[in-house]
C-alpha cells in the first residue's frame, strides 16, 4: 500500500472576455456609467446558474479524488489563493469581479466566501452586500445568498492604453474562508463570474479592443495543523492460521503476529489501528482501538527547516494476533485488513520546529505485511 500526498499545491482557472463592437475605436470620458461584462460565459444573459456546466468554468483537485472517505480531521495551515486579473485597453478606471466559487467533493459542497478583511492595515475587503447588476447567481433556479459570494477590486487609475496590466490579488484566511473551502477537500471547482467596470461612474478610457482575462491558483502549502486520521483497506489471507487452529491438534503456540515493515517519506508519524474483516465484511477483531500501544507507530521522515522531510525512516510495527487456538480461530476467517493511521508531528526531527509540509510527491509505503507464527504440535499422546 502506497499512502501519496496529492497534488494540492495548484490549481488554476482561466476566464476571459474582450469587446469588439464598438463603432468607436478610442474613447477618452471624463464620466461614464458603469457597466457589466460577463467574465464566464451567460447562455441567456440572464441569471448565472453555477450548476449550469455551460455558464461555467471547472477544474479538478486530482489529488483529492477519491481520499474524502479515507481521511478525518486534516487540517490544513497557512492556505491563500491568489487571483491574477489581466486587462488590456482600460485605464483611468477600475474594476469590481463579483464571483460564485463551488467546491464539491462526492458528499458536499462549499462555497468560497468573502468577508470584511480583518487586517485593516491591508482593507481587502472581500464580502458582497450587493450586486450592482440585475442577474443574480443561482444554483438550478435557487438565487445564492450574498454571504456565499466573493469580490475582487481591481485599480486601473494609472494604467495605460495599449498595455496589459496583471494585478495579483490575495484571498487569505482574514478575507475569505479559504481555510474551511479546503479543508472540505473539493475534488472538483466551479466558478461563475461577472464583473462591473468603472464603479464610480469617474473618467474612462478604453480602445477597442478591450479584454479582461481572471485567473487564479490555489497556493496549499500542506502545513499541517492538527492530527488527522487516514483509513486504508488491504486484501489479507489469515487462513494459514488455520493450521494452528485445527481441534484435532495439540498446539503449543509461542507467538503469531502480524509484521508490517514500512518506509516513511513524511515528515509525520502515525499511530497504527487495524481492524480485521471477514469475507462478509463483518468485524472479526480490532487491534490498539484507541491508538494508545506505543509499540505500534511509524515514525516520521527528519524535517528540514522548512518543516518538509529531509530524509526517509523505515522500520517494522507488530500486530500480535493472539497465543491461543481459540483465540485465533475467528482470526483464520479474516479477508481484508483495514489499516488506521493517526498521523500526527510528534517527533518529527531534523532539529526543525517548523510545521510539517506536505509535498506532493511524499510517500508513506508499506513495504511488506507478513503473517509469522512460532508453534509446535504435541505427539505421541
Amino acid at each position: 500500500m502506497v499512502f501519496s500526498t496529492p497534488d494540492w499545491h495548484k490549481i488554476s482557472f482561466g476566464a476571459s472576455t474582450s469587446f469588439d463592437n464598438f463603432e468607436i475605436r478610442e474613447i477618452d470620458v471624463g464620466a461614464a456609467k458603469p457597466f457589466t461584462v460577463a467574465v464566464t460565459p451567460n447562455e441567456n444573459g440572464g441569471d448565472i446558474n453555477v450548476a449550469n456546466d455551460n455558464e461555467v468554468r471547472t477544474a479538478a483537485f486530482d489529488g483529492f479524488g477519491g481520499i474524502t472517505d479515507r481521511v478525518d480531521g486534516l487540517k490544513l495551515a497557512d492556505v491563500s489563493l491568489t487571483f491574477q486579473v489581466e486587462t488590456a485597453n482600460l485605464a483611468s478606471t477600475d474594476a469590481q469581479v463579483y464571483a460564485a466559487i463551488q467546491g464539491t467533493n462526492e458528499t458536499n459542497q462549499i462555497y468560497l466566501r468573502g468577508t470584511e478583511d480583518q487586517n485593516m492595515s491591508r482593507g481587502a475587503d472581500r464580502n458582497v452586500s450587493s450586486l450592482p447588476f440585475s442577474a443574480a447567481f443561482t444554483e438550478n433556479g435557487v438565487s445564492l445568498q450574498n454571504e456565499s459570494l466573493i469580490k475582487l477590486g481591481v485599480g486601473l487609475e494609472e494604467a495605460a492604453l495599449g498595455e496589459t496590466v496583471r494585478t495579483p490579488l490575495l484571498v487569505d484566511g482574514d478575507n475569505s474562508n479559504v481555510a474551511d473551502f479546503v479543508n472540505a477537500l473539493p475534488t472538483e471547482v466551479r466558478l461563475a463570474g461577472q464583473a462591473e467596470i468603472n464603479t464610480d461612474g469617474g473618467g474612462l478610457q478604453v480602445r477597442k479592443p478591450i479584454a479582461l482575462d481572471a485567473n487564479f491558483s490555489l497556493n496549499v502549502p500542506l502545513r499541517i495543523k492538527d492530527r488527522f486520521v487516514v483509513r486504508d483497506t488491504i486484501d489479507a489471507d489469515l487462513s494459514d492460521l488455520n493450521d494452528l487452529t485445527d481441534p484435532e491438534e495439540d498446539v503449543n503456540i509461542s507467538t503469531a503476529e502480524l509484521q508490517v515493515s514500512y518506509t516513511n517519506g513524511l515528515p509525520l508519524g502515525a499511530d497504527v489501528k487495524m481492524v480485521v474483516f471477514d469475507a462478509a465484511g463483518s468485524v472479526i477483531e480490532t487491534f490498539n482501538d484507541g491508538f494508545d500501544n506505543e509499540n505500534l507507530r511509524i515514525q516520521p521522515a527528519a524535517k528540514n527547516g522548512d518543516g518538509a522531510a529531509a530524509s526517509s525512516s523505515s522500520g517494522t510495527f507488530v500486530f500480535t494476533l493472539g497465543s491461543t487456538q481459540q483465540g485465533l480461530q475467528a482470526l483464520a476467517d479474516g479477508d481484508q485488513i483495514r489499516l488506521a493511521f493517526n498521523m500526527d508531528q510528534a517527533g518529527s526531527g531534523g532539529g526543525s520546529e517548523a510545521a510539517a509540509r506536505l509535498r506532493a510527491d511524499d510517500q508513506l509505503t508499506l513495504n511488506r505485511v507478513r503473517l509469522e507464527a512460532d508453534a509446535s504440535v504435541q505427539t505421541g499422546k
